[in-house]
């Protein structure tokens, strides 16, 4: 695990398959890979509407289901800020792994927020709004 100084951080996976992905199921799934229940949540709803909802609407991701039961979906991953804000999004493969790249902007944004105090706090809002809501 990254050392981010300190920053605290929350890793969520959402299951787009309630049906397979039953709590016990995802708790398995978690134990298995060692995940610190502090730290890593695993989570899905029951309501396919309301998942697709949530996923959609608040990560920008989309998935479909294939005939074959598996899912497709874009983006794979997506970095969420502490303010519910996407801050990037891994759709495409790319010379750098998404662990090196995910890794690397994680640590970005941990630095942001521990350089954003004081009258930084507002020069790294506003720069942040600049360039997340540029018109």
């Amino acid at each position: 695990m990254m050392d981010l100084d300190g920053t605290p951080f929350t890793l969520v996976t959402i299951s787009f398959d309630p049906e397979y992905d039953t709590p016990n199921v995802l708790q398995a799934y978690a134990t298995s890979l060692g995940a610190d229940p502090a730290r890593w949540h695993f989570a899905t709803l029951n309501s396919p509407t309301l998942l697709k909802t949530i996923v959609g609407g608040g990560f920008e991701a989309y998935y479909e289901q294939q005939p074959d039961g598996s899912f497709d979906f874009s983006p794979t991953y997506v970095l969420v800020d502490g303010w519910g804000i996407v801050r990037g999004q891994y759709r495409y493969e790319t010379l750098a792994s998404d662990v090196d790249r995910i890794s690397r902007h994680v640590g970005v944004l941990a630095e942001e927020v521990q350089k954003s105090t004081g009258a930084n706090r507002l020069v790294y809002e506003a720069a942040h709004l600049f360039l997340c809501y540029a018109p």
